[in-house]
């Protein structure tokens, strides 16, 4: 039984030529990214923030996370058991993965200084781990984003 709902996202054999399915859906993804990516930056911590304060300067880089991992899903259709580009479908996956993983880490941190009560020099290991895990992150999402705009350029955000 077919699923009508269901948007096939394989392209045509020509590069130049992607199918607008597979471009609205990677556009959608690098403004899924560059949008969590700014909310991440805002956050700038300092040292002796109060959990009030982390989630004031959190709240855009939070609200994000949702439609960014929602668009992140659209990505794993992109498979290089059945994807024409063998080679760019398999750096796809392998980026989007270690981006997962990274988003992943730097919620947890992130909640945990939102809610944890702690001692203050614990606090302030915590926020070096958050800042150092950041790096990481924004790295990550880059990676992620750079392979998907090498491979189809029409997708890059316009000013």
């Amino acid at each position: 039984m077919a699923d009508d709902n269901v948007v096939k996202l394989r392209p045509r054999g020509r590069r130049d030529d992607p199918p607008p399915e597979l471009v609205e859906m990677l556009r959608s993804v690098i403004e899924a990214l560059d949008e969590l990516g700014g909310g991440f930056e805002h956050i700038k911590p300092g040292l002796h923030w109060s959990a009030g304060r982390w989630s004031s300067r959190s709240m855009s880089f939070r609200m994000q996370r949702v439609p960014a991992a929602r668009q992140l899903k659209e990505l794993h259709h992109i498979d290089p058991a059945d994807w024409p580009d063998v080679a760019w479908a398999s750096e796809l996956s392998s980026v989007r993965c270690a981006f997962e993983q990274q988003l992943d880490s730097i919620a947890i941190l992130l909640d945990m200084l939102l809610h944890a009560n702690m001692p203050p020099d614990e606090r302030a290991w915590q926020i070096e781990r958050f800042v150092a895990e950041g790096k990481g992150f924004l790295e990550a999402l880059w990676q992620l984003r750079k392979v998907i705009v090498a491979r189809y350029p029409e997708v890059r955000q316009m000013p």
